[in-house]
């Protein structure tokens, strides 16, 4: 009951406020992209925070209790990386105030074909994955907070997901993000300084840089550092990196702000990677708090660390901090229905089933499509699928699109003018290298003698693939086509 009223409470919060700045009603263009009224100077941090999603409380803590500083340092490599690539590549993309996502600004630079490969990419990785990793985090964290049931508050986090995004679109994601941006600004500046001196001060910090099981993996034991970089460390670099420049609910927001006037966003683009990187740092050193055993913090499970120590420490304060992620959770579930429903309904409704439809009709199949997306997400969650697994092995997927979407906004179209056969290789051989090599794993028996090397290369090798065979298609390309003697970044 009370998980219930917890979400109840973010969602009727969220429409009051939704109500109260924008009102009901609105076309196609308010459901979508707010009208494109939304000021320059928000940008940065609008897209900061749709990137800060609810699990981010959870990876920042976990890999710095389990991994120490060399966790934290990957992790917050690739996701800054990916924050900071999609700074760079949204303001490249031609003519802004008339696009709505990323894939059809793709299908124009590329082909038809390629813009298809995008859309079924991003509504899979929005609805199923980013939606999926949502419900995953809630139900672990109010399993520990308040001993809650993961099949309850999958289905209550879900409805609150919903409701306002069904009536406001990406202006109910607006208000949420308000709502998620404050929570994240009072971890930054009060709960995490007063658990860290409640702990006795920053020396506590550096007494857990090391991490419980230093540097390596709870789950096994390992104390390699070589063996968590291959494992966890490169692969979540590689798939965090490639999450950046294929994140339709950022370039959403992009796409949703005032483009009239100057072009230049360096400083609210800076300030956004600069709020970014303060969150996860304050999420982190709750689990470097969590790590000290001199605090004699006792961690029952390893994606909770970090809540561990809040509760411990200040546990006064602990419930603001559940409810400041219960917003994230909400928040980043709302980003991701609004993100994937935006692709069907314009991308694929739209563009290849009902080219005549009317505008009602696509916010009517923008909206099911909704309904379609949160109910799959909550069956994958049901299973029980690790989250720090899934991530990496989405980015087995995303990560052969990397390479191409930063091939768009800089090279010009006459020398590499589609890159659909080089995705479609990538994405098979990552898929047959990464899924031989955890299968493996798990399954020594059934695989004595595979060939070259052993089932954890596989699984490295898998998660490389993408960006490696990608690049090679397209140097190939490029040295093909050099001798057209274009040199300009741009395409029309």
């Amino acid at each position: 009951m009370i998980t219930t009223l917890y979400f109840a409470g973010v969602s009727i919060f969220t429409l009051t406020l939704f109500y109260v700045l924008f009102r009901q009603g609105g076309g196609l263009d308010a459901q979508l992209v707010a009208n494109r009224r939304i000021p320059r100077q928000y940008v940065g941090i609008w897209m900061a925070i749709a990137f800060t999603w609810g699990a981010t409380f959870f990876y920042a803590g976990q890999l710095a209790y389990t991994a120490g500083w060399l966790g934290l340092s990957f992790y917050l490599l690739g996701n800054g990386g990916g924050l900071a690539l999609a700074f760079f590549l949204a303001p490249k993309i031609p003519v802004p105030e008339k696009k709505y996502s990323i894939v059809e600004a793709m299908g124009e630079r590329f082909s038809s074909k390629t813009g298809w490969i995008y859309s079924i990419g991003v509504m899979g990785i929005q609805g199923g994955y980013a939606l999926t990793l949502q419900f995953l985090a809630a139900a672990a964290l109010l399993s520990f907070t308040m001993q809650a049931d993961k099949t309850h508050t999958v289905l209550a986090a879900a409805a609150a997901m919903i409701i306002p995004v069904i009536i406001g679109g990406i202006r109910s994601s607006a208000v949420l993000d308000l709502i998620k941006g404050s929570m994240m600004t009072v971890l930054i500046v009060i709960l995490a300084p007063l658990a860290i001196w409640k702990a006795g001060g920053f020396g506590a910090v550096i007494g857990g840089l090391a991490g419980y099981v230093a540097p390596g993996l709870a789950s096994s034991g390992s104390t390699s550092a070589w063996l968590f970089a291959i494992t966890i460390g490169i692969p979540l670099v590689v798939s965090l990196i490639s999450a950046g420049v294929i994140d339709q609910s950022m370039f959403q927001r992009y796409f949703s702000v005032n483009q009239t006037g100057a072009r230049k966003l360096g400083l609210p683009l800076v300030a956004g990677l600069a709020f970014f990187t303060l969150n996860i740092l304050a999420a982190a050193s709750l689990g470097f708090l969590a790590a000290n055993s001199s605090l004699g913090i006792h961690v029952d499970s390893v994606r909770i660390a970090g809540f561990a120590a809040m509760n411990t420490l200040v546990p006064t304060a602990a419930i603001f901090f559940t409810i400041t992620v219960i917003a994230a959770f909400v928040a980043s579930g709302d980003t991701a229905l609004n993100a994937s429903s935006s692709v069907w309904a314009m991308d694929v409704y739209k563009k290849w089933w009902r080219p005549d439809a009317t505008e009602k009709q696509v916010i009517l199949a923008q909206r099911l499509s909704m309904v379609v997306f949160i109910l799959i997400a909550a069956a994958i969650a049901l299973t029980g699928v690790d989250m720090l697994t899934l991530t990496i092995a989405v980015g087995v997927f995303r990560s052969a699109l990397f390479i191409p979407t930063i091939v768009a906004f800089v090279v010009d179209k006459r020398i590499i003018p589609d890159v659909f056969g080089g995705i479609l290789v990538a994405m098979a051989v990552s898929l047959i290298l990464y899924g031989t090599g955890k299968y493996c794993g798990s399954a020594a028996d059934a695989c004595q003698s595979l060939p070259l090397f052993s089932a954890k290369w596989y699984e490295f090798s898998g998660a490389l693939s993408g960006w490696i065979i990608t690049a090679v298609y397209c140097l190939w390309l490029w040295l093909r086509n050099r001798t057209a003697g274009v040199n300009s970044p741009q395409y029309s």
